[in-house]
């Protein structure tokens, strides 16, 4: 999900938005850390209203084709912070991490100070925010990007860089964004107990982060067996179905799982700092 813009001229989409409503619903999944078993963060999900949730790639597909992208940003936006703003505080005690693409990053709608009215209006300050800048397709222009992730962090939101090792210019992201936190992307993380040359690459950015303060998280863990040599490759945060599937209110990982990860510290290598 990325972040609003203004309304544009025109009809609303009676599919996206019923009145002032938006037809959308947010989910949220963990992020948690393995050495406690604590969330520090929860991604918000965007969902379509029906029968069944409708995926956000049908949404942006189906967006994309009738040219109102923007209007289900704004959509998706205005679910989540009306959602997370009726949130108990036990629930806003970490980050709620959004993707934003490039595109809305770079557009000017995004920097007239309306983002910012409209997260005051809902009691919710930046810093509870981590916006999460999608490597596989990222901003060609490294200055602006640069210009970008400074403004942001300058506003008090935090900055991700996600789906890294997924898209072709993933270093260079990297170095021109400078992230306090880097998502694996699930491509490196699926199957990796079975792929000895991807499990040096992951220790190799796990030492990397480390070195720059940037926190590292897996995305997409669905196996024990990825989880536990994740650990032992000096993983400490991870996301994904076996953590916690996404919910309408934050979840709490299973008691099975928390077995399982007090087990896991006790028998695999120690975790890195």
């Amino acid at each position: 999900m990325s972040l609003p813009l203004p309304r544009a001229a025109g009809p609303l989409p009676a599919w996206l938005w019923s009145g002032d409503e938006p037809r959308i619903v947010s989910v949220f999944q963990p992020i948690v850390d393995l050495r406690s078993g604590a969330a520090i963060g929860y991604e918000v999900l965007s969902r379509g209203l029906g029968p069944a949730q409708v995926p956000p790639q049908v949404l942006f597909g189906r967006a994309r084709v009738e040219g109102v992208t923007w209007e289900l940003e704004r959509a998706c936006w205005t679910a989540a912070l009306r959602r997370i703003s009726t949130l108990p505080a036990t629930d806003r005690t970490v980050p709620f991490f959004f993707n934003v693409g490039p595109d809305v990053l770079s557009d000017p709608r995004f920097q007239d100070g309306s983002t910012l009215e409209l997260l005051a209006r809902h009691g919710i300050h930046p810093r509870e925010l981590v916006l999460e800048i999608t490597e596989t397709s990222v901003i060609d222009d490294s200055e602006q990007l640069q210009r970008l992730s400074r403004e942001l962090r300058e506003h008090g939101f935090g900055v991700a860089l996600d789906d890294f090792g997924a898209g072709h210019s993933g270093l260079v992201t990297l170095v021109h964004s400078e992230p306090q936190f880097i998502k694996l992307d699930q491509a490196l993380v699926r199957g990796i107990h079975q792929h000895r040359y991807r499990q040096h690459l992951v220790k190799a950015l796990v030492d990397f982060a480390a070195s720059v303060s940037a926190t590292l998280i897996a995305e997409g863990i669905e196996t024990w067996e990825e989880l536990n040599v994740l650990m032992t490759l000096g993983i400490r945060y991870v996301q994904g179905f076996l953590v916690a599937r996404p919910a309408l209110t934050p979840p709490r990982p299973s008691e099975e799982f928390d077995a399982r990860r007090r087990e896991a510290l006790r028998t695999l290598l120690p975790i890195s700092p």
